[in-house]
């Protein structure tokens, strides 16, 4: 994921000087990880003293590894209607990142500790099935009946084509 520190000095929320690290936040609210709203006076505050809630915890996963956001099955969930990033939500909790509790997925409560573990064990896990480096990793399997093309791509000498 990477998030390297700004050290410009300037920061897009308002209560940076609260932070322990303020460069890592602003980096990734820069990097579209972090979803900030101005209130009513045109300020944005980060609040880093408060804890994660569950949908702040699955906007920043599932922007932070870059998924596509096209599912929406918020409306099936008893707390539908609460929830300010549906999308997120739905991505988050089908990539099992979190979880439905009772058919509800409590945007605005605070992450649990075992969420929270839960959360990270889950993105390393997604994390790791994106490296290219372990067993089976980045090989392309596929189904039957797919059509599918050899290439050759070594170099006619003669007619000077790949």
């Amino acid at each position: 994921i990477g998030l390297g520190a700004s050290s410009d000095g300037h920061y897009s929320y308002d209560d940076f000087k609260d932070a322990q690290f303020p460069d890592v936040i602003e980096s990734a609210i820069r990097k579209g990880f972090v979803p900030v709203k101005p209130d009513q006076d045109n300020k944005i505050y980060f609040r880093p003293k408060e804890y994660a809630t569950r949908e702040f915890v699955a906007y920043t996963a599932v922007h932070a590894l870059n998924y596509q956001l096209n599912e929406e099955k918020v409306d099936e969930w008893a707390d539908g209607a609460e929830i300010t990033y549906p999308k997120e939500a739905s991505k988050a909790v089908s990539t099992q990142i979190l979880s439905l509790i009772d058919n509800s997925f409590l945007p605005n409560r605070e992450l649990t500790v075992r969420e929270k573990e839960i959360a990270l064990k889950r993105i390393a896990e997604i994390i790791k099935s994106l490296d290219n480096n372990g067993e089976g990793k980045g090989v392309v399997q596929y189904v039957a009946g797919v059509r599918t093309t050899e290439l050759n791509y070594e170099l006619d000498e003669i007619n000077r084509k790949v």
